[in-house]
């Protein structure tokens, strides 16, 4: 059973709102100074389990796990990572890259502890400043952007077509009640011949 304002409304409103939230608008300029600097080395690789684990945890409190399966159980972070294997992608890997590092360096700061490792509520605050900007990050980098980002993906992890790496065993289909037809590759989840 699902309260007033649930995780359902809360995909439902955040699935409209993505489009436009992605977009960076023309002006939004970065603070000045950050304490965390991006290199050439760390543009370029792969997103270790390290920075796994960070954007697993974030992933994780932007969607929770409670009654219903949330981004963990969706295996979310397999479908971020499936995703940005694509070389087209570069970009966004890096950025995605920085986001991590971004947050650990709050994380460091704050408690002297890692991202992960973080109460809900430790993460939540980290999340919220991210969220809004408010974060020591790169110059040129823009944090709220990444984290708009990270939503995206964890909402399209969560929902998605489970060969794509996320969804895993159709929890995210089965939370919004979807049932694929024939006409959809089910990767042996039940089908409904309509």
């Amino acid at each position: 059973m699902h309260s007033a304002f649930s995780r359902r409304s809360f995909l439902a409103t955040t699935a409209l709102g993505m489009a436009s939230g992605c977009v960076r608008r023309e002006g939004d300029a970065p603070p000045p100074d950050g304490s965390v600097q991006p290199t050439a080395e760390h543009a370029e690789q792969a997103l270790g389990p390290r920075t796994l684990g960070i954007l697993e945890a974030a992933m994780a409190r932007i969607l929770p796990s409670d009654e219903d399966p949330g981004a963990k159980e969706a295996r979310c972070v397999e479908f971020l990572r499936t995703q940005l294997e694509d070389p087209q992608l570069a970009a966004v890997k890096r950025e995605m890259h920085l986001l991590a590092r971004v947050l650990e360096a709050a994380a460091k700061k704050a408690t002297g502890g890692a991202f992960p490792a973080l109460t809900a509520v430790e993460q939540d605050e980290i999340l919220g400043r991210a969220a809004e900007g408010k974060l020591p990050h790169p110059r040129g980098f823009d944090v709220t952007h990444a984290f708009r980002v990270l939503v995206s993906f964890t909402l399209e992890g969560f929902l998605s077509d489970p060969r794509h790496g996320g969804n895993a065993g159709g929890v995210g289909w089965k939370f919004a009640q979807f049932e694929p037809h024939a006409g959809h590759a089910h990767h042996g989840l039940p089908v409904v011949d309509k």
